[in-house]
């Protein structure tokens, strides 16, 4: 069995992080499965229509979808987040609100969900793979969904060991592509004295005891927290799928240089004008292939017709050599005719002429003169 690399990835934001517009069910196509944690009370069940299993002693259960969500493509997560938040986050937001208008900037005031959508406040979204389009090992669906299971227990677990800052929201796992993927979606936050609740990734991470990769040095782009969260939660989801047999590529590719964004635009551009020089030369190519072809084409035509041309050639010619043989028969007969009556007539001279000098030797035996008759 070949090693294969884990993916984790991690995105935040209103367009970056939210794979497919946060639409885990996009069209009636797309397989997928798609789970949360139980809190939600008894009306939000019935409202979301979901009913909780009392032997899953984890307190998961599947987000269900009706036909009809998954034709109409309904954004069916994005109330079942919001509702979290407004539970959650009421409180700091409106004490942030009204904050805005003391310091008269109405324009910084936010409702819930224009809160929920920013970037700063967005769910983190984390891609979870195993394995690429080549890999020929894949797990099935039901063990791919143990697999996630057991990280996301353990994230939880984490979570709950650490102050509870990190609340994951909800995860989808995709079968629909080459290989199996996931999307996690959580969120981070901290409670002050007061017992408000503030959304800062920042501050709840340092609070879970997350410290930075180089503590000697200035917090920034290259050193935070984030990075020290982002590697373990990679170690330990490699960790994961090889207890379930996978072996697991661990060695780290060789890191890529920073691009900045006109110079990442720059190259982007000047790769699709070579792809677009690449793919004219090709059609040129195949242009003039199919100019010879067609050139060919009109020359094997030009054969062909060359050929029954000198097939009907052939055929005339035939025709007349069968014909002057026929006329070679019968000049050759009326000849034979010819030959065969000089031959008979010369026999009847021959005959007469040797019948004559018969006759004149006869005479001459007899001592006859024919000049005495004459």
């Amino acid at each position: 069995m070949s090693k294969e690399r884990c993916s984790l990835h991690k995105g935040k934001g209103a367009g970056s992080a939210k794979h497919n517009q946060h639409l885990h069910v996009k069209n009636e196509n797309r397989d997928v499965a798609v789970f949360a944690f139980d809190r939600l009370d008894d009306d939000e069940l019935r409202e979301y229509n979901i009913t909780k299993d009392p032997n899953n002693k984890d307190g998961i259960y599947a987000v269900p979808f009706t036909e009809d969500m998954l034709n109409d493509n309904i954004d069916y997560l994005t109330p079942f987040e919001l509702n979290f938040y407004e539970n959650q986050y009421r409180r700091s937001l409106d004490i942030q609100n009204a904050k805005h208008k003391a310091d008269r900037h109405p324009g910084r005031v936010k409702t819930m969900q224009q809160f929920y959508l920013t970037k700063r406040y967005a769910p983190v979204e984390e891609m979870l793979q195993w394995g690429n389009i080549s890999t020929d090992n894949l797990p099935d669906k039901d063990t791919y969904n143990e697999i996630v299971e057991t990280y996301v227990l353990w994230l939880k677990e984490w979570s709950d060991d650490n102050g509870g800052h990190l609340h994951i929201l909800d995860w989808s796992n995709h079968f629909d592509e080459a290989t199996p993927h996931t999307q996690l979606r959580y969120i981070w936050d901290w409670t002050d004295e007061n017992g408000v609740t503030w959304c800062e990734q920042e501050k709840a991470m340092e609070m879970a005891g997350l410290e930075l990769p180089h503590p000697e040095e200035p917090k920034g782009q290259h050193n935070n927290r984030n990075m020290t969260f982002t590697a373990m939660c990679r170690t330990k989801w490699q960790d994961i799928v090889e207890s379930f047999g996978f072996e697991v590529e661990r060695e780290t590719l060789p890191p890529k240089p920073h691009v900045s964004t006109y110079a990442y635009i720059r190259r982007q551009m000047q790769e699709q004008k070579a792809r677009e020089e690449a793919l004219n030369e090709r059609e040129k190519n195949i242009s003039l292939k199919e100019q010879d072809l067609d050139d060919r084409e009109g020359y094997v035509e030009f054969r062909e017709a060359e050929l029954v041309t000198a097939e009907n050639s052939l055929e005339e010619r035939i025709k007349e050599q069968d014909l002057q043989e026929q006329q070679f028969e019968s000049y050759k007969k009326v000849e034979e005719q010819r030959l065969n009556a000089i031959k008979k007539k010369g026999q009847k001279v021959i005959h007469t002429a040797e019948q004559k000098g018969s006759r004149i030797q006869n005479n001459n035996n007899l001592g006859f003169d024919p000049n005495l008759y004459q």
